[in-house]
């Protein structure tokens, strides 16, 4: 555990977690003290590029949408033309290319994500179920985001009765799926993953929370709200090849 250092108490960008605003004299001491001291340029960096990310799902109009679909079109004509409209219309491209955003999931590679969504929307119009399988389409992608220099991605995972458990608490309805908690459970795994996070961010710039392909958006959808920035990915999304080191398991027994 770090040492108590001065300073005036503020929350770092990217995560939310506790910060202190320090003066350049105390930067040796409190790195010597096990605190990550970041400068304050970077911070700003960092803040205004969480911004960004934040709300590009909300940027995204249906004409941005258009305007990618035609700047690749001239070389990917075939699966432009079989997918819109005669697959999914382009509103519905749209819903999924925001549901990518929202996670953080970047959408440059839309010639795959399209080729997928023409595989799959030929079987559902589920956007959940479409979203998800755009995610596997870009699994090398993700990895390579996640992992470190080293190659591995250092992951939080949850103990076995946790996952069964939040299995079958998993609700369908007309606007998609969620889970459905009992109040203290959801209350006790949103601290536990919480304190996870912050013992994992003491080890690593970009730790994950790494769960089976079958709770993934749920569980993501339940902690977005108090963890917004907590990246949850399944091991589905994971290429062979790329090592995972768990640094923390999420236990509520």
């Amino acid at each position: 555990m770090s040492e108590p250092i001065s300073g005036i108490e503020t929350k770092e960008p990217a995560f939310g977690l506790p910060a202190l605003w320090i003066t350049q004299a105390q930067k040796e001491d409190a790195e010597l003290a096990g605190y990550t001291v970041v400068d304050p340029s970077s911070v700003l960096a960092t803040h205004l590029t969480e911004i960004i990310k934040g709300y590009a799902d909300e940027i995204l109009t249906r004409q941005d949408v258009q305007r990618l679909i035609e700047n690749i079109k001239e070389s990917n004509k075939a699966v432009v033309e079989e997918l819109i409209p005669n697959v999914l219309t382009l509103g519905e491209v749209q819903k999924v290319l925001q549901n990518l955003l929202r996670e953080r999931v970047s959408i440059r590679d839309l010639p795959s994500i399209l080729e997928i969504l023409s595989d799959v929307g030929h079987l559902t119009k589920d956007l959940d179920v479409l979203t998800e399988q755009a995610r596997g389409s870009l699994r090398r992608y993700l990895s390579n985001q996640y992992k470190n220099k080293e190659g591995r991605i250092m992951a939080i995972t949850l103990d076995p009765e946790i996952e069964q458990k939040i299995s079958q608490s998993i609700q369908k309805s007309d606007r998609g799926g969620y889970l459905a908690l009992e109040p203290g459970l959801g209350h006790k795994l949103i601290e536990k993953v919480s304190q996870n996070l912050e013992k994992a961010l003491t080890l690593t710039q970009q730790p994950v929370l790494l769960v089976p392909p079958n709770i993934r958006l749920y569980l993501q959808r339940f902690l977005a709200s108090y963890l917004p920035n907590l990246i949850v990915l399944s091991y589905n999304e994971v290429v062979s090849g790329v090592e995972i080191q768990s640094i923390g398991m999420v236990n509520i027994s």
